[in-house]
């Protein structure tokens, strides 16, 4: 059945449609299989009237959303933009799938009046301060008493975390050359009860305005920033993700085209067979902007089904183009000979439970990495946000103590992802942590540190997947690691005491048939691996940059077992 949002305009919508949308949202539920078509147009988002939820977002930060398209429990539902923009203004979450299952986003566009960061030209920078000239039209801001405050007509920025820096080079639009990013913060902020390493590595800052659009930051500048580059300001949390897909199945985005958001593109947890086609996160073609999505542009947690990815785009964001993976939580007490309560060590995992009776989970050391026995839950009870407590269906196996990591085995995803393309942000491409079978086809990467990087970490992001079958092959890397010399494909898993003659993190990684386009000599690291295969790629020597990881090798290995690994062929 087609809903059409014509029908439930009112004389306020052009200035803010959200009501109407919720209007059209209510028809929909009373129809089987419905559609909600938007004619081509603009059409203006605003949070006063939106629907809001209070959620937890693994790898973003919790709290109450404002959302324009709230799908609660909604089933066989198909948004169709029909070529429309969709812009929003502050602080609004554009789509949250909850409980929902079948729904498909198609054609439109997502984009921000005033994006959540702000960027400046370097006209000077010393060991004690960085100048920088701001476009007050497009970034807005104030100073006063020397703090610095970013503003848009219904927001301003907040000094509640840190602000990360980042320099682009303006000719290429891609982050600098040796030039990683790092955190400041307002003098007098500490922010150690939420990350401590985080607040000390953050470097203290105020600020003056030297003349209308002119600012110094007086802080300790790590590096010597280059005059005429773009520095951008990342400063506001993970509040707003595009697409928030939480405990829902079959979810089909098709022909979207992500030009700004304030957090993730696309966060999917705890969610079955999502798919992206012909998607483009990307600052829209023309604009000043140097960043597009403000963090991931994609990244699920404990999925399961498949995750499948095929022709997107995945530029300029601020983190990676993707990351697949599960969580590790800390047991905190043995409570019974079946029982233990466990904790969710990192605070943007806090209130991400996912296991459900049956679901099996692996006991890992986390110094080691090494996974000691497993158990099936027969009940999960949940504390609060941080604490939960799992009954096993047998005795808890012995050895298993408190500090120990446990990780759900059975909620992971097979993963698709060919035809993509994705660079020109900081810092990698593809991050990926599964046990069920993983296909990466016929991408082309252009990232700024590695193009791939297979983990597996207990001890700080505590981010699970030991990978099982994994196959690389048909992708093309091109100049990947010209920021800071990293292979384009890495494996490396932390693991702070290796156990000699142990079993690998990882298993089962074939890489074949790819071109590396660099001028580094460096294509492949690869640590904790049983069963490994690089064959059959191909090399070009490229002059696009100055070489920085002079005398690698082409293949660096540690504690890995059964490599079959052949010569890169030259090319011209």
């Amino acid at each position: 059945m087609i809903i059409d949002i014509q029908d439930y305009l009112d004389a306020n919508s052009s200035s803010d449609i959200v009501p109407a949308i919720q209007r059209a949202l209510a028809a929909c539920r009373k129809a089987d299989k419905s559609t909600l078509r938007f004619s081509p147009g603009v059409y203006h988002f605003r949070p006063d009237r939106a629907p809001e939820k209070f959620y937890y977002i693994s790898n973003n930060d919790c709290g109450v959303r404002r959302i324009a398209f709230p799908l609660l429990g909604m089933n066989g539902l198909t948004i169709d933009g029909g070529g429309a923009e969709f812009l929003f203004h502050g602080r609004v979450t554009p789509f949250v799938l909850d409980h929902a299952r079948d729904i498909t986003l198609r054609n439109f566009t997502v984009d921000y009046d005033r994006p959540f960061f702000s960027q400046g030209e370097v006209v000077a920078c010393t060991e004690e301060s960085l100048d920088l000239r701001i476009n007050t039209a497009s970034f807005p801001y104030r100073v006063d008493g020397g703090s610095l405050t970013f503003t848009a007509p219904d927001w301003c920025s907040t000094h509640e975390w840190c602000w990360l820096i980042t320099e682009f080079d303006p000719r290429t639009r891609a982050p600098t050359n040796n030039m990683f990013y790092y955190p400041i913060k307002n003098k007098g902020v500490s922010f150690a009860h939420i990350d401590e390493s985080f607040d000390k590595w953050a470097q203290p800052f105020s600020a003056t305005e030297l003349e209308p659009g002119v600012v110094r930051l007086h802080y300790k500048t790590p590096w010597r920033h280059t005059m005429g580059h773009i520095v951008t300001l990342s400063h506001e949390k993970r509040n707003n993700p595009g697409v928030f897909i939480h405990e829902s199945r079959n979810v089909a985005i098709e022909d979207v085209r992500l030009y700004h958001v304030g957090a993730m593109g696309v966060i999917g947890q705890l969610s079955a067979d999502i798919s992206l086609n012909r998607v483009e996160m990307a600052p829209r073609p023309g604009s000043t902007r140097i960043i597009g999505v403000q963090a991931d542009a994609t990244h699920f947690v404990n999925c399961e089904g498949t995750i499948r990815m095929e022709d997107c785009q995945f530029d300029n964001m601020l983190d990676d183009a993707t990351n697949i993976h599960g969580i590790y939580s800390s047991i905190s007490r043995v409570v019974g000979k079946d029982t233990i309560e466990a904790e969710l060590k990192h605070f943007q995992q806090h209130g991400i439970c996912s296991y459900r009776t049956g679901d099996r989970v692996a006991f890992t050391e986390p110094q080691t990495m090494q996974t000691l026995a497993e158990g099936v839950v027969a009940e999960v009870r949940v504390i609060n946000a941080r604490f939960f407590e799992l009954r096993f269906k047998d005795a808890i196996p012995n050895g298993v103590c408190p500090g120990f990591a446990i990780a759900n085995v059975t909620r992971l995803p097979a993963v698709v992802i060919r035809g993509c393309r994705t660079g020109n942000n900081r810092p990698r491409g593809f991050l990926l942590g599964s046990n069920r079978p993983m296909l990466i086809e016929g991408n082309t990467f252009y990232n700024s540190s590695h193009a791939i990087h297979v983990s597996g970490d207990a001890n700080y992001w505590n981010e699970s997947g030991p990978v099982r079958d994994l196959t690389i092959c048909g992708n093309t890397f091109q100049n990947c690691g010209y920021a800071d010399g990293a292979a384009p494909i890495n494996i490396s898993p932390e693991v702070p005491k290796a156990v000699e003659g142990g079993p690998g993190y990882h298993s089962g990684i074939v890489i074949e048939e790819n071109t590396f386009i660099s001028p580094n000599p460096n294509l492949l690291t690869a640590g904790h691996v049983d069963g490994l295969v690089f064959r059959n790629n191909r090399v070009k020597v490229s002059d696009s940059f100055v070489a920085n990881a002079v005398g690698r090798p082409p293949v660096e290995l540690w504690h890995c077992r059964d490599v079959q690994q052949d010569a890169a062929r030259v090319g011209a």
